[in-house]
């Protein structure tokens, strides 16, 4: 025969909406009676069997009351408790955070006291003499691609003063490479000459290379020099020479160049 052991002391199986806080209201509850099989159980043992509570949308048919199961000792009781607790859903709150694109970008506020990034410098080796017409072209392109560009530029005749051409010797020596016109450096890089220009222009890489350069107008004229960035040289008026008053006599002018021209100060980096 089964031997059916009940617990000492009744289990109440009572929930309510105030012992706990719930997001929504509990169904409505009734009693129910306890399946006759353990009415009779409790009868013959003389322990009062208490009605246990059920929610009225969930409808189950327990094999034994009160914490017990037929058969089994102490597992049914457990698995008896565990489907009187009601199932509560799942809460559908759901965070939208804001995606990293739609943030703004921070940017390093700059002190009063900071001093600002200074444009790279873009410098064009040129010839006004058209004495090699092939040179004097590609001279010319280069000028006008920049120019289209709509960035200032530092262009430098080696025609107009010698210690220009000696400086670009010592440029492309450094790096091995032969003397040729023009030739564009940008931010101290050496970018080539007419060829690399035009190809740089038509790939579009030339205007990301000139996102750093400061800009300027194509159409514009300096006022002191006329675009032609040499002035005469104030201190001997292009005569190359100045009169010292200790030793009487005229002397060779220590400021301008072989020509007695002097570099544009506005147009000059």
């Amino acid at each position: 025969p089964t031997s059916i052991h009940l617990p000492a002391k009744p289990i109440h199986c009572s929930l309510s909406q105030d012992s706990f806080f719930l997001p929504f209201p509990l169904p409505p509850t009734r009693p129910s009676s306890p399946p006759p099989e353990v009415t009779a159980i409790a009868a013959r043992n003389q322990e009062p069997c208490l009605p246990h509570v059920v929610p009225e949308d969930r409808e189950e048919t327990m094999e034994g009351g009160c914490g017990v199961a037929g058969g089994t000792e102490g597992g049914g009781g457990k698995k008896q408790q565990q489907q009187a607790r009601p199932q509560f859903g799942r809460s559908l709150t759901y965070h939208h955070h804001q995606g990293h694109r739609l943030l703004p970008r921070w940017r390093r506020p700059q002190l009063a006291d900071e001093p600002r990034a200074r444009p790279q410098a873009v410098v064009l080796y040129t010839t006004s003499l058209r004495g090699v017409r092939r040179t004097f072209a590609d001279c010319s392109a280069a000028r006008a691609i920049l120019r289209g560009s709509r960035v200032a530029v530092d262009e430098r005749d080696v025609s107009m003063d010698a210690a220009l051409r000696r400086e670009l010797q010592a440029l492309l020596a450094a790096r091995g490479r032969a003397f040729s016109l023009p030739q564009l450096f940008i931010g101290g890089r050496l970018v080539g000459g007419a060829d690399e220009v035009r190809q740089l222009d038509e790939s579009g890489q030339l205007r990301r290379l000139l996102e750093g350069a400061a800009g300027q107008d194509p159409a514009f004229v300096c006022d002191a020099c006329g675009g032609v960035r040499f002035v005469p040289c104030p201190a001997c008026a292009g005569s190359r020479k100045v009169f010292d008053e200790e030793e009487d006599r005229a002397l060779r002018c220590g400021d301008c160049n072989e020509n007695g021209l002097v570099r544009c100060a506005n147009c000059s980096s």
